[in-house]
């Protein structure tokens, strides 16, 4: 689970195709709950993309229903990336989630892709056991999709390239619920014990 794998049929001159037509990210600052994992992958984001992240805007689809950017990263040339952390399933009532038989991330995706977004995913079990990897795989996504060293990658030295992980279907999610499976990585990588209070993602002008 990573990025969409068409990113490499991407024509040379796409951002100036996409100039001036970029959904904007100025709409509401998402009061959508924080996961646990997402306070704890902030803290990596925060060292890596402080200048390029933005808080979690909000983005009304009608007067009822509205999509969240787990994180937002805004490039200097307008370049917008939603990055989404999936949960194998929901933490409270343990109901499938983020699953491939469903549709909703489908849906969801296209909704930021027909505004010229980006989207990057990633499973919660991947920012949990490779929170620095998963940084590297964002930085290097951003220069291929800039051209340009946004982000220094000479600051990588000595992290490997982020293990790819399966996403699951609904079936998959029960299991995985049945089995604990989150409870066991959150604690296994010590999640829950690392929550210390994390700096605001401050909304920029």
């Amino acid at each position: 689970m990573q990025i969409v794998e068409k990113i490499q049929t991407i024509p040379p001159n796409w951002q100036t195709i996409v100039q001036g037509k970029i959904m904007p990210y100025e709409p509401e600052i998402s009061t959508a709950q924080i996961g646990v994992s997402e306070k704890y992958f902030q803290k990596y984001l925060q060292k890596y993309f402080q200048d390029i992240l933005h808080p979690s805007y909000q983005f009304k689809i009608n007067d009822e229903y509205a999509y969240s950017s787990d994180f937002t990263l805004i490039l200097p040339n307008g370049i917008s990336i939603d990055l989404e952390i999936d949960e194998p399933y929901n933490g409270l009532n343990n109901q499938p989630h983020h699953c491939t038989d469903d549709g909703k991330d489908d849906r969801r995706d296209e909704f930021f892709i027909r505004g010229n977004w980006i989207v990057i995913r990633l499973s919660e079990f991947q920012v949990c056991a490779y929170p620095d990897e998963c940084c590297y795989f964002i930085a290097r996504t951003i220069e291929r999709i800039a051209q340009q060293n946004i982000v220094a990658l000479d600051r990588f030295t000595g992290v490997s390239d982020l293990p790819t992980d399966s996403r699951w279907t609904s079936q998959e999610s029960r299991q995985m619920a049945k089995d604990k499976y989150r409870v066991r990585y959150l604690a296994k990588y010590n999640v829950y014990g690392s929550r210390q209070e994390v700096q605001p993602i401050l909304k920029r002008s």
